[in-house]
C-alpha cells in the first residue's frame, strides 16, 4: 500500500472512530498496520480504540509498540498510562504519566490531557516504578538517572545526589544526570562540588 493510501486510509478510519464506528475504524487501523506495523500512529489509535473498548491489555500492547517507534510523543506517554490504570496497574501508568508530563514541559504544543494522578502521588509512583524497574535491571544508568530527576523535584536532596552519582558510575558520559546532579548540589548548598559536577557536564557536552 503506498504511503499516500495509508494516510487516506488512517483519516478514514478516524472519521469512523470519531462517528462510533467503531468496526468499521478497527478494520482501517489494521488494514494500515498489515502494510506498515511500526505506523506510530495506527498503532496508537488502534490501542486508543482497544482501551475505549475495555480490551486495555490489547491497548497497553498497541500503544507500548507506538511508544517504541515515537518514544518522545508525550501523547503516547499519556495514553498508555491511561489504559496502564484502567489495567488496574498504577505503577507502570504514574510512570508513564510521569514521563508524558516530563515531555510535555519540553514540547508544549504536545500536551496530553491532564493525567489522573497528579502532584506528590505521581511523583512517588513514579520513582517507585523506576525503583521497580531497578529491580530487573539494577546496571541502568537512564533509571537512575530519572529517579533521581523525581527525587529532586521532591526535595530528597540527598537521595537524588546519591541516585545520580550512580547513574554516573554506570555511564560516565552522561551529561544530563552530571547537569542535573550540578543542580542537586548547588540546592543543598554544595557549591564546589555543583561547581565540578557542571565542569564536568560542560566537558561533556560543551553545547
Amino acid at each position: 500500500m503506498r504511503t499516500e493510501t495509508l494516510d487516506q486510509a488512517l483519516v478514514l478510519a478516524r472519521q469512523h472512530h470519531s462517528a462510533g464506528r467503531l468496526a468499521e475504524a478497527e478494520a482501517l487501523y489494521r488494514q494500515v498496520l498489515a502494510a506498515q506495523p511500526d505506523h506510530s500512529e495506527a498503532l496508537h489509535s488502534a490501542g486508543v480504540l482497544a482501551h475505549e473498548q475495555g480490551r486495555d491489555d490489547i491497548a497497553i500492547e498497541l500503544i507500548g509498540q507506538a511508544v517504541t517507534q515515537s518514544p518522545n510523543d508525550a501523547r503516547l506517554h499519556a495514553s498508555l498510562g491511561e489504559a496502564y490504570h484502567a489495567a488496574g496497574r498504577p505503577v507502570e501508568a504514574a510512570a508513564c504519566e510521569y514521563r508524558a508530563r516530563e515531555l510535555s514541559t519540553q514540547e508544549p504544543e504536545s500536551a496530553p490531557p491532564s493525567p489522573q494522578l497528579s502532584g506528590h502521588a505521581l511523583a512517588n509512583e513514579a520513582m517507585a516504578a523506576y525503583r521497580r524497574a531497578l529491580e530487573f535491571k539494577p546496571v541502568y544508568a537512564e533509571t537512575c538517572y530519572k529517579l533521581g530527576k523525581a527525587l529532586a523535584v521532591e526535595n530528597r536532596l540527598d537521595e537524588a545526589v546519591q541516585t545520580l552519582k550512580q547513574a554516573l558510575e554506570y555511564q560516565p558520559d552522561h551529561a544530563e544526570a552530571c547537569d542535573l546532579l550540578g543542580k542537586v548540589l548547588a540546592m543543598a548548598g554544595r557549591h564546589e562540588e555543583a561547581t565540578e559536577a557542571y565542569r564536568r557536564a560542560s566537558q561533556l557536552a560543551p553545547d
